[in-house]
């Protein structure tokens, strides 16, 4: 089979997973609710299938409970200090279980808490249990009998690195709330949610790299959104773009800059589906910006602090260590 053959087989592929595991929740959550229940599912689902893919779905199945408890915690505490306290506590979470390998269970647990819609006031509680935990185990058993391993193994660092990076990411999951709590624009939840996907492993790819290359993707995925919306003005063909661009989200994982371009363009075409999209993609690029400055700043801080906690001789082993010693150094040339 050609490259070129093989990329679009990887596109249709995608869709497919993407109309499974995504479209069936969330036209359920329509159906037997409303819209803010097909956004709950939707959630759901999508965190389901990442912790799936970066962690196996049988760990993934056995963190659900996990992932739906922070998940309404966050939801309820939306726009109080307690929201603060619940992100911040899930980045020194994430950062801790580095010491087990499981930073990217815990972080997209986090991710997932950060991106919860906002429980209202005259809610039900158990009814946003429920879709939650439906959504996400639905696509964990989805991703079963396509295949996925039961369990994917994550990088350990040694105890008292991992206590540093989990002081240091508690502290810039927090700062990224309370700096979305001020903004106060729509979608300002990306921005701590943001700190925790930039943070999951990128095999074979600096973190630091990663980060510089999903803003330089925001800012590409803006100016391609941007001019899509103003030429494509007929709402099934935006909707059909919009699939197009989801799915090459999932089948191009690299270069990263073109995940985070097609990551862009997707949101702007089904959050803004009649406009421009260029609100939605200026709160993305800004949020994008902000977490990565974030996370390059505790990165920088982590540098200093790791060498004077393992001794050099210790190094071999770790990649990460490796990383964090040298954070805006690229391993290699090639584009990530």
């Amino acid at each position: 089979m050609t490259a070129g053959g093989g990329a679009v087989r990887a596109l249709g592929q995608a869709v497919v997973l993407l109309l499974v595991v995504v479209a069936v929740p969330v036209a359920a959550g329509l159906v037997l609710g409303d819209a803010a229940t097909a956004s709950v599912t939707a959630v759901g689902a999508v965190y389901g299938v990442l912790l799936a893919l970066r962690a196996g779905w049988r760990r993934a199945l056995a963190v659900v409970p996990v992932l739906v408890v922070v998940s309404v915690a966050a939801a309820s505490s939306a726009g109080s200090a307690w929201w603060v306290v619940v992100l911040g506590a899930l980045g020194l979470a994430a950062g801790w279980s580095a010491r087990w390998g499981l930073l990217p269970v815990l972080a997209l647990v986090g991710a997932a808490a950060a991106s919860a819609p906002p429980l209202p006031t005259d809610a039900s509680v158990v009814l946003r249990f429920a879709w939650v935990a439906g959504a996400a185990a639905y696509a964990v058993v989805v991703a079963r009998l396509l295949g996925l391993p039961a369990v994917v193994e994550g990088v350990r660092v040694p105890g008292r690195v991992a206590t540093a990076g989990a002081l240091l990411l508690g502290a810039v999951v927090a700062l990224a709330a309370v700096l979305a709590q001020q903004w106060g624009a729509r979608l300002a939840y990306w921005l701590p949610a943001t700190v925790f996907l930039l943070v999951l492993p990128t095999p074979g790819v600096r973190w630091s790299r990663v980060a510089r290359s999903r803003v330089l993707g925001t800012v590409a995925g803006v100016a391609l959104g941007g001019a899509l919306a103003a030429v494509v003005t007929t709402a099934p063909v935006r909707l059909g773009l919009a699939v197009v661009a989801a799915a090459v989200t999932v089948a191009v994982t690299r270069p990263v800059w073109a995940n985070a371009a097609a990551t862009t363009v997707t949101l702007m075409l089904v959050l803004d589906p009649g406009g421009t999209g260029l609100v939605v993609g200026e709160e993305r690029l800004v949020a994008t910006a902000a977490a990565a400055a974030l996370v390059l700043t505790g990165g920088a801080l982590l540098a200093w602090w790791a060498p004077r906690l393992v001794p050099a001789s210790g190094d071999t082993s770790l990649p990460v260590l490796r990383d964090v010693r040298d954070p805006v150094a690229d391993e290699d040339r090639t584009t990530p």
